[in-house]
């Protein structure tokens, strides 16, 4: 798989159990947080550290780490834009607590 920047990368964010999650389409990966600015900093952490300590005895950053299933891609094309957030979007409603911040 060719290695994308953080801009290239998609994120489908959608809420469960009252928190917002967020998992990557192009790797598998995802976060949660309360708030989606807290979402956004955890998911760019997890691209980071993939990217600086991915297996470097292997392939490199995100060797072995496979797209997300179907169905988040789906979502991603359900979805809604998020303002301020390229290549972030929405999918159902907020999470009950608001956490919108």
């Amino acid at each position: 798989m060719p290695k994308l920047s953080n801009s290239e990368l998609r994120v489908v964010v959608f809420a469960e159990r009252g928190m917002w999650v967020g998992q990557c389409l192009e790797y598998d990966i995802c976060s949660q947080a309360s708030s989606l600015l807290s979402l956004r900093n955890r998911i760019r952490a997890l691209i980071w550290v993939e990217r600086e300590f991915g297996d470097v005895e292997a392939d490199g950053p995100f060797y072995g780490i496979q797209p997300a299933p179907m169905h988040f891609h789906e979502m991603w094309n359900q979805g809604l834009s998020i303002h301020d957030m390229p290549n972030w979007r929405a999918f159902g409603s907020p999470p009950a607590c608001d956490g919108v911040s």
